[in-house]
């Protein structure tokens, strides 16, 4: 599926990531976990679909696990004993909850930074901070376009060896096939980046003076977007200050409904599902249009 909302400007999407994953890391409430983690994990699934699927399952599921288990291992904190661990320290029904939502924090930042490199791409941030910080957008961009290119390189790498190599079963050589291609691959990189310095050279980095040419348009929906997003974020930023974050661990794990508490929610659940909506209303008006063809 097509990534409608990576096609605003840079700015409405920087603006826009900025806000989702400073709020992100500020709510520890369950709630604003549970809206922050399903918009990300539904954009993540139209941005990369099966592959974003097989991530969260596989890496960011027992990540998730770990630290809870980590968390009520070292943390004895709060009043509702469950039970003694082996070594006499108390399990608290607090330090799981405590756990279980800073787990699910940090595995929500993570999700949305998959969602954040496609939607601002190594010409986006050139575009956002070419004039303002020349040095740290090239540096960025050709960051966040190496690494990419050497897994890439690495995979091929990898299986030209091991054809060249069968019988490569035992760990050992294995180990011995992984060192091989890495050795391989840094010679790439050592090359691919002299070949990279003097291409820079010849098309005049470092000249003063010089232009950058972009091909991003702000266009009135970038205006409606902003519109919506920056008063929003606003008012949680009001929220957060005036009536906190809703949620008490310590000494006793009390969640706070109030009707503040609901119209914040349903300020930030509108924010955490924007990409979301954004898509769905754009295939289904394209959709519609080819069925009237």
């Amino acid at each position: 599926m097509t990534d409608h909302f990576a096609k605003f400007h840079p700015i409405t999407c920087f603006c826009y990531f900025a806000v989702i994953l400073g709020f992100s890391m500020v709510y520890l409430h369950p709630v604003f976990l549970l809206l922050s983690g399903a918009g990300g994990f539904l954009y993540a699934l139209i941005q990369r679909g099966k592959t974003a699927l097989r991530f969260t399952l596989g890496g960011l599921l027992p990540l998730l696990v770990f630290s809870v288990v980590i968390n009520a291992a070292f943390n004895h904190k709060g009043a509702t004993i469950l039970t003694y661990l082996p070594g006499g320290n108390p399990l608290t029904a607090e330090s799981i909850w405590f756990g279980l939502c800073a787990a699910a924090m940090f595995v929500t930042v993570i999700g949305w930074c998959t969602c954040l490199t496609p939607a601002l791409d190594t010409d986006k941030l050139i575009c956002l901070f070419g004039r303002l910080l020349p040095s740290l957008s090239l540096l960025l961009s050709m960051i966040l376009g190496f690494l990419p290119r050497c897994r890439r390189q690495f995979s091929a790498i990898y299986t030209a060896q091991k054809q060249l190599l069968p019988g490569t079963n035992s760990r050992r050589q294995k180990l011995r096939l992984g060192l091989q291609s890495l050795s391989i691959l840094l010679t790439y990189v050592l090359e691919t980046s002299i070949d990279t310095a003097d291409s820079m050279h010849a098309r005049g980095f470092g000249m003063r003076r010089r232009t950058a040419y972009s091909t991003f348009r702000f266009r009135p929906a970038d205006i409606a977007l902003l519109t919506g997003i920056l008063p929003a974020a606003a008012f949680l930023i009001y929220s957060h200050a005036v009536w906190g974050d809703f949620v008490t661990f310590f000494p006793l794990f009390r969640l706070r409904q109030t009707p503040a508490f609901l119209f914040t929610a349903a300020v930030y659940g509108m924010l955490c599902f924007l990409p979301a909506a954004i898509n769905f209303l754009e295939e289904t008006k394209w959709n519609r249009l080819k069925s009237n063809i």
